[in-house]
């Protein structure tokens, strides 16, 4: 099973412009999952990803990011029948957040 992950690397954390990138590296790595991760760079990026995560099939796409990068990826996923993860973009103080949000989802990576 692919995996693509959708980053808006400006959402949430300033302190460290690469911790979700990292998060992200490490996790696959561990669980050696096969995975795309990509950034937007810009308003309406994250669905020409979602879109080209799509074509690559990938059958799970995680969005990174705020309300709006959510948006945009969930959009591009009506009517198909791949999932959809949300982790959303917090500040590293709240590791333990994004912890549960990563546990939470582990089950369907199976």
């Amino acid at each position: 099973m692919s995996y693509a992950f959708i980053l808006n690397p400006v959402a949430g954390c300033k302190k460290d412009p690469f911790f979700f990138e990292k998060l992200i590296i490490q996790f696959c790595q561990e669980n050696k999952l096969e995975y795309l991760l990509w950034k937007t760079e810009r308003p309406g990026h994250g669905r020409i990803l979602a879109q080209e995560a799509l074509r690559k099939g990938s059958l799970c796409i995680v969005a990174i990011g705020g309300d709006g990068t959510i948006n945009e990826i969930a959009g591009e996923l009506i009517h198909t029948k791949v999932s959809l993860g949300i982790i959303p973009a917090i500040l590293p103080e709240n590791w333990l957040v994004q912890k549960v949000a990563i546990l939470s989802v582990e089950p369907y990576l199976q």
